[in-house]
């Protein structure tokens, strides 16, 4: 879990700063749920995921729907709204704008939970309120926090919707937390829940070759509904589903289930199913933890109940409407400091300034060190030179920017990695194979921090301006 995390932040570190930056004025406006700690403390809460049984549950949710509180991942909130279900949360990270899954009627009605890296899309929508976490598993986070100079205030969402709506109860107060739709496999041959977006996704054993298949009841449905956020022409969109279809295929693995049987899922699932029990181990004793997803993959440290016997066997705070009527009318700092805000987003501008300063020149140098490479491939004390300069730009970069300033860690991590690796395989390069590895990797790592940082600063532009326009 540990490498599998730190290689995704290596390699994503900078997709998700970039998303941060997108209507970056309009997200430090927003409240921090950070400031909401236990303010619905022991009320009961139900995590709502789109997984196959939450079709089980909907009836018997109708019934405790107004005794506890609810999030709903954004996938799942189209099932309650088709069945008269409204959430008092709807919690999305997606980095895509998938809007069309909670820009539903009732959406005004619905408090919004997102991350700094969410896809700015609701901030259009009319949500009763919206509120902001900052996890600790990524550095956009960190670094939006830092402009504000706020402290840092732990919170988990471990890269999973679920788990985002899951510690949000948590911080909130919530107890016990009853989880309903959180499968995390392909229990029945479902893959998703009847009414989501993506109920037309099944999962079957092919008997000829002895293996479970993810297959699509309807292709043209599913494919509306996966391409609804693209404007692909019709031929791409039948290629990418057929891909997705592919690589659902390919990753399929089994896990335990709730008795003993083994389950198909998603690789990635999988991993989810270890966050939960994690979570569990570190907070059985602060909170009762149900799982009410019949049928699903086993999650240790959730006692598995039905939805009615869990309710049967808790004692409820009947009037939910009162204590979510002074979740709302408790006073908090409003959004976040924009002088601060204001004054360290213009000293990163600077320190962007200054990098482009030396990446710009020692791209220009590479690009013409490569084309000498393809020419004459051996290696000489030019070309030796031209490296070592570059070398020089890199070291420069690194020890008086990268490794004091979050904003271009963030720009040049994944390929700085590259280089890193290379040095320490290779402290001398003595053939032309070599110096033909160090030069392609100068290239990336030069245009890389060129041209991501040349968008930062246009973005950060927008941004002052946008400030600077809010009394």
């Amino acid at each position: 879990l540990i490498e599998h995390n730190f290689s995704f932040q290596v390699k994503n570190m900078y997709s998700f700063f970039n998303l941060t930056l997108k209507r970056l004025d309009k997200k430090f406006q927003l409240k921090k749920l950070t400031d909401y700690k236990d303010a619905l403390k022991d009320v009961p809460a139900i995590i709502v995921s789109a997984g196959p049984s939450l079709s089980k549950n909907i009836e018997a949710l109708k019934n405790v729907k107004d005794k506890a509180v609810l999030f709903c991942v954004g996938t799942a909130l189209g099932t309650l709204y088709k069945n008269g279900i409204t959430p008092d949360f709807v919690n999305v990270m997606e980095r895509v704008n998938t809007s069309h899954h909670y820009n539903l009627p009732f959406s005004k009605d619905i408090s919004f939970i997102c991350e700094q890296f969410t896809e700015p899309s609701y901030l259009d929508i009319p949500f009763k309120e919206r509120f902001l976490t900052n996890s600790l598993e990524n550095d956009d986070a960190r670094w939006f926090l830092e402009k504000a100079e706020e402290e840092f205030v732990p919170f988990e969402t471990k890269g999973t919707v679920a788990y985002h709506a899951l510690y949000s109860a948590y911080y909130l107060g919530c107890n016990p937390i009853i989880l309903i739709g959180q499968d995390l496999a392909y229990s029945n041959g479902s893959c998703y829940s009847k009414g989501s977006k993506f109920e037309d996704l099944e999962c079957i054993f092919d008997d000829e070759e002895n293996k479970y298949k993810i297959v699509a009841k309807d292709f043209d449905k599913f494919k509306d509904a996966y391409c609804a956020s693209v404007n692909w022409d019709e031929d791409k969109k039948v290629e990418k589903v057929k891909q997705r279809l592919e690589k659902l295929n390919q990753n399929l693995v089994t896990v335990q289930g709730q008795d003993n049987n083994l389950l198909p899922t998603d690789p990635v699932y999988s991993l989810f199913i270890d966050y939960m029990q994690d979570f569990a181990v570190r907070h059985k004793n602060e909170r009762k933890l149900f799982n009410a997803s019949l049928g699903g993959a086993l999650i240790k440290g959730f006692d598995v109940l039905s939805l009615n016997e869990i309710f049967q066997a808790i004692d409820v705070n009947p009037d939910k409407s009162a204590l979510m009527s002074d979740f709302y009318a408790k006073k908090t700092n409003e959004g976040y400091d924009l002088l601060k805000v204001k004054k360290n987003l213009k000293k990163d501008f600077e320190v962007l300034k200054k990098v482009l300063a030396i990446s710009e020149p020692a791209l220009e140098k590479v690009k013409k060190l490569k084309e000498i490479f393809e020419s004459n491939p051996g290696l000489d004390s030019d070309k030796s030179k031209m490296l070592d300069s570059l070398s020089a730009s890199f070291s420069k970069i690194v020890n008086d920017y990268m490794l004091k300033n979050r904003i271009i860690k963030m720009h040049t991590a994944n390929v700085y990695s590259e280089i890193v690796y290379l040095k320490r395989e290779y402290p001398k390069i003595l053939d032309s194979e070599v110096l033909n590895l160090f030069v392609d990797a100068y290239l990336k790592y030069f245009y890389y921090c060129t041209t991501r940082i040349n968008r930062t600063i246009k973005s950060l532009n927008i941004t002052l301006e946008e400030l600077e326009k809010i009394k």
